[in-house]
């Protein structure tokens, strides 16, 4: 389930009418990822369904309008010659909140359907999980590959960066390396825990602490070691953006202002969604 809330997350990284298309189908991909890890019965998947639909509800009515006003305020922000650092961590820190925000509204269903698994689902989860962590290891960046990742990704938003410019973005990504190695032994470290209470009988104490498990997901050595690298990492991301935006030409600026209103464009119409099924809903009831 967890994971799965992660597609919703994901899907707003998109971009165009992708993204559009991503959220809106965002209940069948998880439930087609989620076959990836565990084979769950007829009622385990209605369940899920239907807990994950009303997840999916509550995030577009709730959680997008705010994703739009930061995305608005960036926008705004972009008009002047400079960025401000502590508004870029600002907006970061609230980012964060937000998935706090979706972890704290799943939990209960989380913990409640952790309450149908057998063993022999909780010992197929734990295969499949460890057959990821180490197709993740196999897949991590060389120095060169996330180098040439790092400025690939930049350059979505810019295009062509100036050689100068390249410089500051390789060595950004030479001082910041991958960290697969280290995001994979976190979340290792919380799947132990995780599979020690789903391996024990349901109860009242498991599901409480099940809750405070998903609430405190890094509050491990391999977790504190990974939100320490990810806080080191976003200083200097928030410094790359403020120096390159500094030197960016009026054609890199107008790009990255135009995709931030792309997407601001693309809140509105998934936010205009869902009023317009809410008042096609209305109608129908007051037709009935």
């Amino acid at each position: 389930m967890k994971r799965s809330l992660r597609l919703i997350c994901m899907c707003l990284l998109l971009s165009g009418c992708g993204m559009q298309f991503a959220y809106n189908n965002a209940r069948f991909m998880a439930s087609w990822y989620l076959n990836d890890f565990i084979d769950l019965s007829r009622e385990q998947k209605t369940a899920f369904k239907a807990e994950l639909a009303q997840l999916h509800d509550w995030h577009r009515a709730n959680e997008l309008p705010l994703y739009r006003d930061t995305l608005v305020q960036i926008r705004a922000q972009l008009s002047g010659a400079k960025l401000d650092p502590d508004a870029l961590q600002g907006h970061i820190a609230l980012m964060r909140q937000r998935w706090d925000a979706i972890v704290i509204q799943a939990t209960p269903a989380i913990v409640e359907l952790s309450r149908t698994v057998t063993p022999q689902q909780v010992q197929g989860l734990m295969l499949a999980v460890e057959a990821r962590s180490q197709e993740r290891l196999s897949d991590a960046e060389t120095a060169a590959d996330h180098a040439q990742d790092t400025v690939a990704g930049i350059e979505k938003w810019t295009g062509p960066l100036s050689p100068s410019q390249q410089t500051r973005v390789l060595n950004f990504a030479a001082q910041y390396p991958d960290i697969t190695v280290q995001t994979v032994a976190a979340h290792r470290a919380f799947q132990s825990q995780l599979f020690e209470v789903l391996a024990e009988p349901s109860g009242a104490d498991r599901a409480a602490r099940l809750g405070f498990l998903f609430a405190n997901a890094l509050d491990t050595p391999q977790g504190r070691q990974l939100v320490a690298l990810r806080a080191a990492r976003l200083d200097g991301r928030v410094q790359l953006m403020t120096d390159l935006w500094a030197g960016a030409d009026e054609r890199q600026k107008r790009r990255v202002i135009k995709r931030v209103g792309n997407y601001i464009d693309d809140m509105d119409a998934l936010i205009n969604t869902e009023l317009t099924k809410a008042v096609a809903t209305n109608a129908d009831a007051t037709l009935r």
